[in-house]
C-alpha cells in the first residue's frame, strides 16, 4: 500500500492505493499522460520524493505492507 500527495495548483489530497493497478485506474481518471510509465515511476518512488506529470505533482507520503492492513 502506497499514500500518495496529489497536487494541482494549490489543492492538495491524499489518496491510498493497495495495489499497482488501482493506481494505474486512478490516473486513467485523471487522463494522465502517459499513464503506465506515470505509473510506474509513481511506484517506484522513495518516501518524501516526488514526480510531475500533466500539472500534477505526486508526492509520496508513505510505503506500508499491505499484510499490515489485513489483521483480524
Amino acid at each position: 500500500m502506497i499514500r500518495v500527495n496529489v497536487i494541482k495548483n494549490t489543492k492538495q489530497e491524499t489518496k491510498s492505493f493497495l495495489t499497482y493497478d488501482d493506481l494505474v485506474s486512478y490516473l486513467k481518471e485523471l487522463k494522465i499522460h502517459g499513464v503506465l510509465l506515470t505509473a510506474k515511476n509513481i511506484w517506484r518512488l522513495n518516501v518524501g520524493s516526488s514526480y510531475k506529470n500533466g500539472g500534477y505533482v505526486f508526492a509520496l507520503a508513505g510505503k506500508t505492507r499491505v499484510a499490515n492492513y489485513l489483521r483480524f
